[in-house]
């Protein structure tokens, strides 16, 4: 009996897929860069991405080549009513890494989690790679809910992808502003 039990829980616990958080993250080669540079570079172009960067940056280790810390992202959303689209801002709290060596370094965005005083109502809610909302939103339909995740999902990985592109920019281009 117990062996039939097991046959039947095998295949659901083979399909079984925990939604995971998402998050961004490439290795990207840069000849003949030293580490010094590209951590110089690395560390300017937070500096000009974000508004303020004391506050986004927690760590700064030009010795370990890693530089960290937590950032506000704006992203959108489309909303459909009555037939028209209208792009809804949407803002994200999330974590980046930087981690630099001598001809490459690593980037990683992650842990996006939607802050509560978003014009959405999925306030504190991470985004992950769940196809369902992680609520129905009041008298929409579950469809429709499902919908407006989706656009919250591709917009913002268009937004990081964005980002992304501008780092692997500065970090390409000749040398850091403060290596003059």
């Amino acid at each position: 009996m117990r062996i039939f039990l097991i046959i039947l829980a095998f295949p659901s616990l083979l399909f079984a897929q925990k939604d995971s958080a998402l998050s961004f993250s490439g290795i990207v080669e840069v000849n003949c860069a030293t580490k010094a540079e590209l951590f110089s570079k690395a560390r300017q172009w937070m500096n000009e991405t974000f508004k303020d960067s004391k506050e986004v940056i927690q760590i700064a280790d030009k010795e370990s080549g890693e530089l960290a810390g937590k950032g506000i992202m704006q992203s959108y959303y489309v909303f459909r009513t009555f037939g028209k689209e209208k792009l809804n801002p949407v803002l994200y709290d999330f974590s980046i890494g930087i981690y630099v060596k001598d001809g490459k370094y690593k980037y990683e965005f992650m842990d996006f989690k939607v802050e509560k005083n978003s014009s959405t109502t999925y306030g504190g809610y991470v985004m992950t790679s769940a196809t369902k909302a992680p609520e129905k939103l009041g008298f929409y339909s579950q469809e429709r809910s499902d919908g407006l995740w989706r656009s919250m999902k591709e917009n913002l990985t268009v937004t990081v992808n964005k980002f992304i592109e501008d780092l692997k920019e500065a970090m390409s281009t000749g040398k850091a502003k403060a290596d003059f």
